[in-house]
């Protein structure tokens, strides 16, 4: 099962509105979503890591073309894409 999450910045009152992360019940052959982020928005939010057509590092913000980040290690410590702080980390549930 994945999670829905939602990160929220205390300093700087960012949120990242609702994520889905990981991968259903399909397996990570049909959708495995990892946290990104982009430098110039400002913004965070998934990108699917089975899309073949694309190299990691050729991963593309949506609304401004720059390059994504995708953030490895503990998705518990998050940074704030604005201001850098540790988020909050709010689980609002799962999907499959």
């Amino acid at each position: 099962m994945g999670s829905v999450v939602e990160y929220r910045c205390g300093t700087c009152t960012f949120t990242s509105g609702q994520l889905s992360v990981g991968w259903g019940k399909a397996g990570r052959q049909s959708f495995w979503g990892a946290l990104a982020s982009c430098n110039p928005c400002k913004t965070l939010g998934v990108v699917d890591l089975t899309e073949r057509n694309q190299d990691r590092s050729e991963r593309r913000c949506g609304n401004c073309n720059a390059p994504l980040t995708i953030l490895e290690g503990l998705s518990i410590a998050v940074p704030c894409p604005r201001c850098s702080t540790p988020m909050h980390h709010a689980p609002l549930g799962t999907w499959m």
